[in-house]
């Protein structure tokens, strides 16, 4: 017996067209699979790179929580030498192990030295604002730096701001004189009206108030400027 094989027009052609169309679809799904994977490997590095800031964000607390704890006992600018000569530690032995100079490329080194300077100027206020203020009044205050940020963005790198914008600065604004409590606004409770104070006790209460109100708008203006400089 001899055995035949079964052939068909419409078979052949459809096994033909699709052999020569092989390439072309090949082709096609390349760039569809290049795509992919990177759209895949960029929700990989955002999804680090919000871990990171979530962590930044930890630390920067935990190092808060220390600067209050220290600032009683110890001046807030000795407390940014001693954290300027760790980073700096710190930062030289990460050059060193990345094979990089510690002083940057010379074409952005001027710009390198104009940040340092404002980090500096803005981590001293801050730590400043730290000794005076509680920790979660300094921490909101400076943490205007952002809306800070923005307004630069918009004035400098003319970036979008838009109404949105605009409206989250005017409340985060709103929120600093809420934490800030002037007594132009919020006024100052007169002891005197307690009659069961003697006049002596009446005047230290009025000179300790005087200093805790100096105190506080102070370390409110260095938390404000700390946080210029950090958009800086």
């Amino acid at each position: 017996m001899t055995a035949h094989n079964e052939t068909s027009p419409l078979l052949a052609g459809s096994s033909s067209s699709s052999a020569s169309h092989a390439p072309y679809l090949q082709q096609q799904q390349q760039p569809q699979q290049q795509s992919t994977a990177l759209t895949a490997n960029q929700r990989h590095q955002e999804a680090k790179g919000l871990i990171y800031m979530t962590l930044s964000a930890l630390f920067f607390s935990f190092m808060s929580l220390l600067v209050s704890l220290t600032a009683k006992s110890l001046p807030s600018f000795e407390i940014v030498l001693f954290r300027g000569i760790i980073q700096t530690v710190l930062g030289v032995l990460s050059c060193r192990y990345l094979k990089i100079s510690p002083f940057g490329n010379k074409n952005v080194r001027f710009l390198l030295f104009c940040r340092g300077l404002a980090g500096s100027c803005g981590l001293g206020c801050f730590f400043f604002a730290l000794s005076v203020m509680p920790l979660a009044d300094a921490t909101v205050v400076f943490f205007l730096g952002p809306v800070f940020t923005a307004i630069l963005g918009r004035i400098v790198l003319k970036e979008p701001f838009g109404p949105l914008d605009a409206l989250a600065s005017t409340m985060s604004l709103v929120g600093v004189v809420l934490v800030a409590k002037p007594t132009a606004i919020f006024g100052v409770p007169d002891p005197t009206d307690d009659e069961s104070h003697p006049a002596n006790a009446v005047m230290a209460m009025l000179q300790s108030r005087q200093l805790e109100d100096n105190g506080r708008l102070y370390g409110v203006l260095a938390a404000v400027c700390g946080a210029m400089c950090s958009a800086v």
